[in-house]
């Protein structure tokens, strides 16, 4: 049991140095790359003796060589605290909408880990059948104080990102999502605002991320029951289709990896999910003696 803890702790390292994010024991021990849950009982036991290719200054760990990115986490934090007070009031008047019933901090920042010159990526849950409807509102609002994120902006310091949207009846991710990097998207997630617990209604919906981080997020919420409501506004679903079309027509004369359907709206025009998990298993390649 103990080599197995040592392993998915050394795993975890290396997946946080991806981002030049190291870790302190509380992090690894929430975000262990494991396929069941470890107490934290088991677990202290292994991370006080870890050895390996894995180092430690402080209250911090990381692969051997690389202590400079404790300077790089510590710059980035500052940052991010002047940016999280940015999302947070533009929250406050998208929520007005009452079609939003979640906003969330995603992407680096959701980890403090956001550089100067960063955008902000927000991720979005919407009523049923308003998606379109909700986007262009939040879009004209974020247009309307300077802080949308265009495909074409040069300059995106501080501007908020549309990451993604989905509607409360599509909460649950496709297979072809449920991965180890969309399990740290989901569970890193900062909430900003949460209408009628739906939050909680999108991490049971996705229990799936247990089978990969299992201690990363409260069991509680992983044993919620997911129910979505199926009742149809026929006002909102014709608002909703005229608000779709002259977006769609723009979008699809940029589109490159997005998701675009009328329950999921995922604008990805770089694959940085395919990039992460190459460079991990390359990682584990190379130190898979010392694993």
């Amino acid at each position: 049991m103990e080599s197995k803890i040592r392993q998915s702790i050394i795993k975890t390292v290396f997946y946080f140095d991806i981002f030049d994010y190291p870790l302190d024991s509380e992090e690894i021990w929430k975000y262990l790359d494991t396929p069941q849950r470890i107490s934290r009982a088991e677990f202290e036991k292994v991370v006080g003796n870890i050895k390996g290719p894995i180092s430690k200054k402080g209250k911090w760990h990381f692969i051997k060589g690389r202590e400079d990115i404790i300077k790089k986490r510590l710059t980035r934090k500052k940052e991010a605290k002047i940016k999280v007070p940015i999302v947070i009031s533009a929250s406050k008047f998208l929520s007005i909408f009452p079609t939003v019933l979640f906003i969330g901090v995603s992407g680096g920042l959701s980890m403090e880990n956001a550089d100067k010159y960063d955008d902000i990526d927000i991720f979005v849950v919407t009523k049923n059948n308003s998606i379109w409807v909700t986007r262009f509102f939040i879009v004209l609002f974020l247009k309307l104080i300077g802080k949308y994120r265009g495909r074409n902006d040069k300059g995106v310091v501080n501007k908020i990102c549309l990451n993604m949207l989905v509607d409360e009846g599509s909460l649950p991710f496709d297979k072809n999502r449920q991965d180890l990097y969309t399990a740290h998207e989901i569970s890193q997630m900062i909430p900003i605002f949460n209408r009628n617990k739906t939050y909680e209604k999108f991490i049971a919906a996705n229990s799936w991320i247990k089978n990969y981080l299992p201690n990363s997020v409260d069991k509680k919420i992983f044993s919620s029951k997911y129910k979505t409501d199926n009742k149809e506004n026929l006002f909102l679903k014709i608002l909703n289709c005229f608000a779709k079309f002259p977006q769609l027509w723009y979008i699809r004369k940029h589109m490159t990896s997005e998701t675009i359907t009328d329950h999921i709206l995922a604008f990805h025009p770089l694959d940085y999910k395919s990039v992460v998990m190459q460079t991990y298993k390359n990682r584990i390649k190379k130190y898979e003696q010392e694993i």
